[in-house]
């Protein structure tokens, strides 16, 4: 009886959270966790376990470094230089913001840069001349893109690698490529499709190239200590494979010391944290592990394992197509906190060879990111492009994202596909 109030709390809790923004979900998730906890079908000691402290410890991280950096005025110097580079064209300037926000991504999180990139983006686009609501669509497409080619670049990387033990250096190897791969496709499709949106005028040209980069930046000697140190972060978390560090401490760590480098107040830069969604996240880890210390997800694995017929491509297919389905409808932090222990439990009859590779990891966090271009409701990135958008009065529907990103997911998922069935399955 217990165990099914629990899937009914996993699901109500699901559907709260993920079909309305009207309720505060780091409240609604947490009194779930509480609920959970005081029905004590699992012992409170166990379940505490479950809390992946490392997943908490990379987010806190990656929150500050990315203020840090972002009260430096790098990336409003970065979008302009772009835009003076290229003359003020527009189409080669979206082109250049889009891969400067993917590339920014991967090392700063999507949600971070695309909280430090919209509003210069919008200023860019008013003085251009060019179509604002298409440009902030893309934005958050190329953001979750970006993201998803390094362990710290989305919170589901974060959860679904730390889940796994996968290095930083891991994640780059396996799944950048497939980004990249992907990221050049859906320039051409920018490039060929909307080409005629992204026009300038004369004026607009020369208007931007009175524009002084060097303004920009607010503070160059911030600039200079942030950057030294998150190198060394960089660095560390390239050899932390060796070192047998966890990502997560080398983050905090590295984030509290560019704080100090950097001459910074300790309680400014703790404000910084999100502490609500530290909140959302450790309470799913409550609800999601005591579901999974119930046996919740052995029933799934076994019809995924009966549908696959022992092939580990049908298996990683499933795993892609399906996470893409599901992150379309479901904010995809609680999705790669529910999927990552499902994969792991997949994967265990499948060769070692292939386990060591991951494939099915790769195509769920292939997955999770492609389907989050689907809706407004599959990225907290997107939530984060909208609600900046309606600051600077610009509404976003759910229907226009869609129709904007549903054929950018769909081509990146057959890439993605392609990319798996090549790199891990073609003999």
């Amino acid at each position: 009886m217990l165990y099914y109030s629990i899937i009914v709390i996993f699901i109500l809790t699901y559907l709260l959270i993920s079909m309305t923004n009207r309720i505060n979900k780091a409240l609604t998730v947490m009194i779930a966790a509480c609920l959970v906890v005081f029905l004590n079908v699992v012992p409170f000691q166990e379940l505490s376990l479950k809390i992946d402290l490392n997943v908490l410890f990379m987010l806190m991280g990656t929150m500050i470094i990315g203020d840090i950096v972002g009260q430096t005025g790098l990336f409003e110097w970065i979008s302009i230089m772009i835009a003076r580079h290229f003359k003020g064209n527009g189409l080669l300037t979206v082109l250049g913001i889009l891969t400067a926000i993917a590339v920014s991504s991967a090392f700063y999180g999507n949600i971070v840069t695309l909280i430090l990139f919209v509003p210069v983006a919008i200023l860019l686009a008013q003085i251009l001349n060019l179509p604002v609501r298409p440009f902030l669509v893309l934005l958050a497409l190329f953001a979750n893109l970006g993201g998803s080619a390094t362990l710290i670049g989305d919170p589901c990387n974060v959860i679904v690698g730390s889940r796994a033990g996968v290095s930083f250096m891991q994640f780059i190897i396996h799944v950048a490529p497939a980004a990249v791969i992907i990221g050049i496709f859906w320039l051409c499709l920018v490039a060929i499709f909307r080409g005629r949106c992204f026009v300038s005028g004369t004026g607009s040209k020369q208007q931007i190239m009175k524009a002084l980069p060097e303004k920009a930046i607010t503070d160059f000697s911030l600039l200079r200590r942030a950057l030294l140190v998150g190198a060394l972060i960089l660095i560390a978390l390239i050899v932390s494979s060796y070192t047998k560090s966890e990502p997560g401490v080398i983050l905090l760590f590295g984030a509290i010391v560019m704080g100090l480098v950097c001459r910074l107040k300790m309680r400014n830069v703790l404000q910084k944290v999100d502490w609500p969604s530290i909140i959302f996240v450790g309470s799913l880890f409550v609800i999601i592990g005591s579901l999974e210390m119930q046996g919740g997800f052995e029933d799934i694995a076994l019809w995924m394992k009966k549908y696959a017929n022992g092939n580990m491509f049908v298996m990683a297919m499933l795993i892609l197509w399906g996470s893409a389905f599901f992150s379309s409808l479901v904010d995809n932090i609680p999705l790669a906190i529910a999927l990552a222990p499902l994969v792991r439990k997949v994967s265990i009859d499948f060769p070692a060879e292939l386990n060591a590779q991951h494939p099915l990891l790769w195509a769920l966090v292939l997955g999770i990111t492609l389907g989050g271009s689907i809706s407004l409701l599959g990225s907290s990135g997107n939530y984060a492009m909208k609600r900046l958008a309606e600051r600077n009065k610009y509404h976003v529907s759910a229907f226009s994202f869609t129709a904007y990103g549903m054929p950018f997911a769909v081509s990146g998922l057959l890439i993605a596909s392609i990319y798996l069935y090549i790199r891990y399955f073609m003999k």
